[in-house]
């Protein structure tokens, strides 16, 4: 038998461990199709393009049958959406690593005055949503109990033009008021409401691109002056026939505005799609358009989950 020496030995075994690595290193998580590293509601989107043969680049095909039954449709894309929300604890792939569960993080305590909300009123008609994700925070000991956020939103208003003060105007007020570290917002339902489109509307249409562009321009005077990160929620779908043309706006104003969110870096942006959340049940509102008590802490919640699995409240 021929001997093998220590040495050998010795690189045999760092191999093998090197091969372990980065076998660790990029296996990918189950539900993350477009490596990433976290699993959201892009990758949702991702799969139900899969699914009709429409070919996503950069596609993860081994990850995305998250309820393991052997084929990949828009089941898997409903399950990775309920598990961005936080309705769903786990996904379970072949032979994949689990999905991580989320749990929450950053400073011990915030500020309450230094987080900012502003919109207009799907937030400020009854407010039910800046208070419910203060409670949520608090529960969670991120926010004292004497403290509260600065809520800014105002029914009515607009990304660019209509009725004073516009929704850019509510974050310049803010930041007379004091620093503004963290942003929570909504925006363009009014532009959409209250602007004027052909029909069927395009990206074309001078309010929605008016709308973008005041949401890019916003989002760059919020990195001038120091924001850390923005959390951007967008509606969920209209209720009723009466809202028809609204819906049609929206569709083609929120891949725009979600450009805008996905593409800056500086504040870190984060983006919520709230048709997830709200679909199938319409109980979350009692005219169309906006949230019931139910619906607001629907909303609060799903907030609160993308809130959680980024980390929004640490100072990096």
């Amino acid at each position: 038998m021929k001997k093998v020496n220590k040495k050998t030995k010795t690189e045999f075994l760092v191999f093998v461990l090197l091969l372990f690595c980065l076998g660790q290193t990029f296996a990918a998580s189950c539900g993350d199709v477009n490596s990433s590293d976290r699993i959201d509601i892009v990758d949702a989107l991702l799969i139900s393009q899969y699914y009709v043969n429409l070919n996503p680049a950069d596609f993860d095909s081994t990850v995305a049958d998250v309820n393991s039954d052997n084929a990949i449709n828009i089941i898997d894309a409903l399950l990775i959406a309920q598990f961005y929300v936080g309705l769903l604890g786990e996904l379970s792939c072949p032979n994949v690593t689990p999905a991580p569960t989320a749990t929450p993080a950053g400073p011990t305590t915030i500020n309450g005055s230094e987080v900012l909300v502003i919109g207009e009123s799907f937030i400020a008609m009854s407010h039910e949503i800046t208070r419910n994700l203060e409670q949520l925070a608090k529960n969670a000991g991120i926010l004292p109990s004497n403290q509260s956020f600065r809520d800014n939103s105002v029914s009515g208003t607009r990304l660019s033009g209509g009725i004073s003060p516009t929704i850019p105007q509510q974050y310049s007020n803010g930041r007379q008021q004091g620093p503004i570290k963290w942003v929570i917002m909504d925006g363009g339902g009014n532009d959409c409401l209250q602007g004027s489109c052909s029909n069927p509307p395009n990206s074309s249409c001078t309010d929605l691109q008016n709308a973008t562009n005041a949401a890019r321009n916003l989002l760059q005077q919020m990195a001038n002056d120091g924001v850390i990160k923005v959390l951007y929620f967008f509606y969920p779908e209209p209720l009723g026939g009466a809202f028809g043309d609204l819906k049609a706006k929206l569709d083609v104003l929120r891949p725009m505005i979600q450009n805008v969110v996905n593409s800056t870096s500086n504040p870190n942006c984060y983006w919520l799609d709230l048709r997830p959340v709200w679909n199938g049940h319409p109980e979350y509102t009692s005219d169309g358009i906006h949230p019931t008590s139910a619906g607001s802490q629907a909303t609060a919640n799903a907030i609160w989950q993308v809130i959680q699995n980024n980390n929004f409240f640490s100072t990096n």
